[in-house]
């Protein structure tokens, strides 16, 4: 049996694609919906053959119930590709890596990941403790410069790339408590990376895991 260490999510989803019997693997979360035109569009990549080794898709996010079409969330999402020609490496966010061409499907598929603020602060709750320590493990301790610029300036600037540059502010109040809840995503991180490289911190994660 595979034990996961709470945070390499890459070696999941390996191992999954290890296991497929397949020649292609699409690689969909609960929280998302294939619709039948979506399956169709597949099915006539299957039917007719491709060169490419794998095809990135729309994927339409939905926050709070409504859909974000603005913010940079409207993007397209890499999971649907041969399994002999990828892989996942990353820790908390894994990325997949390609060995050959990348094609393009522009039927979406739908993303349901937060349905309210209560479920966005305690999912991002435990995904910051594994960020902290994935980055601490990564990158070591920090220079105090960096450590302020990281907890008081990169929060704001996530705020103005959501808000303004992406065109958050389209979406309405949907748009601004997207924005403001990301930057706090960004602050959370870096919050507890700061606590677990001082004594309190790390004492505090080895008495309470």
């Amino acid at each position: 049996q595979n034990r996961w260490d709470g945070y390499r999510f890459c070696t999941e989803r390996n191992l999954g694609t290890s296991k497929v019997s397949s020649d292609w693997r699409f690689h969909i979360d609960p929280d998302e919906r294939a619709s039948l035109e979506f399956k169709l569009a597949v099915l006539r990549i299957m039917e007719k053959g491709t060169a490419h080794s794998a095809f990135e898709f729309r994927k339409k996010n939905f926050f709070l119930g409504h859909f974000m079409r603005h913010g940079g969330w409207y993007h397209y999402s890499l999971h649907f590709f041969r399994k002999d020609k990828a892989h996942y490496e990353g820790v908390i966010h894994e990325t997949l890596i390609v060995d050959g061409t990348i094609g393009k499907l522009e039927t979406p598929i739908e993303h349901y990941p937060f349905t309210s603020v209560k479920q966005f602060v305690n999912r991002h709750n435990g995904y910051s403790s594994r960020e902290a320590k994935a980055e601490l493990e990564e990158r070591g301790r920090l220079s105090d410069a960096e450590m302020q610029y990281n907890l008081k300036k990169k929060p704001l600037k996530r705020f103005f790339k959501f808000f303004v540059r992406k065109n958050g502010f389209l979406d309405g109040l949907h748009g601004f408590i997207f924005s403001v809840l990301f930057a706090w995503v960004h602050f959370l991180n870096w919050a507890k990376y700061w606590e677990l490289t001082n004594v309190g911190g790390l004492a505090s994660e080895r008495v309470h895991g």
